[in-house]
């Protein structure tokens, strides 16, 4: 590797690049079989319930209960409602809507969970997130059982570090370094991550 497999800046743009071509080569069937993979860790509302649910979003907003709706739409799973409604409250409830959109729909490992993660400013919590709550879905349901932390995580980390690499975030470089820090232990590998980290 280029520079004893540290990118120190300089190279900018072209550095990131060229780690995240390289990676993608090395990646083969296991890539294929990530990207064939749903990145939903629950289905989706039916069109009945988003009609049902709207109706009672509505009700709450039309008497100023903006807490209460926006809670609603979470826990009935209309997220793009949520997500808007909380994007004009405050920036803490947006983090915490994005966060608990992330933990309830997306699969543990997921690139895009951990992405949409950072942009609400977990940081390093996302390795503790890897892990969905056991709290019930919006259906009521038991959410899955849940791997080990940083296990899902870790088991795609060439996906969820061009993820990083490719949309960077405020705090990735901490948690690429944790990634790194993670492989090593369980695998000795720790030089890819901890490389993109610096």
């Amino acid at each position: 590797a280029k520079h004893d497999g540290v990118l120190d800046g300089s190279g900018g743009d072209e550095s990131a690049a060229e780690l995240l071509a390289t990676m993608r080569r090395g990646e083969g069937a296991a890539a294929a079989a990530a990207a064939a993979a749903s990145p939903l860790a629950r289905p989706q509302p039916t069109a009945e319930e988003q009609l049902a649910a709207t109706a009672r979003l509505e009700a709450l907003l039309l008497v100023g209960e903006r807490d209460a709706a926006c809670e609603h739409a979470m826990a009935s799973g209309l997220w793009a409602d949520a997500l808007l409604l909380s994007s004009h409250m405050d920036a803490e409830t947006w983090r915490a809507v994005m966060v608990r959109f992330a933990s309830q729909n997306l699969a543990p490992g997921s690139p895009l969970r951990t992405l949409y993660s950072l942009f609400a400013g977990a940081g390093t919590a996302v390795f503790d997130e890897d892990a969905p709550a056991a709290a019930p879905d919006w259906r009521g349901g038991a959410a899955a059982a849940a791997p080990p932390p940083g296990g899902a995580l870790g088991a795609r980390w060439r996906s969820n570090l061009a993820m990083m690499l490719a949309n960077p975030t405020a705090g990735d470089t901490e948690v690429i370094a944790r990634l790194g820090d993670q492989l090593k232990v369980s695998h000795g590998a720790a030089h890819r991550p901890r490389a993109a980290a610096h």
